[in-house]
């Protein structure tokens, strides 16, 4: 539960200094990366975290029906994650690259 706030807190402070630099230089590709890492909160959110709590029921064990693919969709739903998060960070340094030339 904690890593869960720290992490929406820095996809958060990602996106606002996203949108600020997008502001300050008009760049579209600050403004792609902070959209992008503004999905990864609401994703993991509603759609991990779902997943997360049937996993986290107390009555559930290794041997309970159902949990081996509930944990291959938690691992699966992470890629997915993990996907946006990478094309954010591609859609950022593209950003910075442009800011040195």
């Amino acid at each position: 539960k904690r890593a869960a706030v720290m992490q929406v807190t820095l996809a958060l402070g990602g996106v606002a200094s996203a949108i600020a630099a997008y502001v300050v230089e008009r760049s579209i590709w600050a403004l792609v990366g902070g959209l992008l890492l503004g999905l990864v909160v609401p994703f993991t959110l509603i759609v991990i975290m779902a997943t997360n709590k049937q996993l986290q029921d107390p009555r559930r064990d290794g041997n309970t029906p159902g949990t081996r693919h509930l944990l291959e969709r938690w691992g699966e739903l992470h890629w997915v994650r993990t996907a946006i998060s990478l094309m954010a960070l591609a859609a950022l340094t593209s950003h910075f690259i442009d800011t040195l030339t």
